[in-house]
C-alpha cells in the first residue's frame, strides 16, 4: 500500500496514527471487504443498456 500511495500521493489511513496505518498497510486488502467485486460489475454510464452514437443499443451484463 506504501507504494499505491507514494504513486498517487495520497495517504488512505491519514487519520490513524503511524503506527495503526503501518498494521494495516503490511497485509493486502481484501477486496471482498471493499466491495469492489460489486463496483467491478457495473456497466459502463451507469445504465444496464444504452445507446451509442450511432442508435445502437448495447447492453452491459459483464458479470451474468
Amino acid at each position: 500500500m506504501d507504494h499505491i500511495e507514494q504513486l498517487t500521493g495520497l495517504d488512505f489511513y491519514a487519520s490513524l496514527s503511524q503506527q495503526q496505518q503501518t498494521r494495516l498497510e503490511a497485509k493486502p486488502a481484501d477486496a471482498r471487504a471493499w466491495g469492489l467485486a460489486e463496483l467491478a460489475c457495473q456497466p459502463a454510464r451507469y445504465s444496464d443498456d444504452w445507446q451509442d452514437k450511432n442508435g445502437i443499443h448495447l447492453r452491459y451484463d459483464r458479470c451474468h
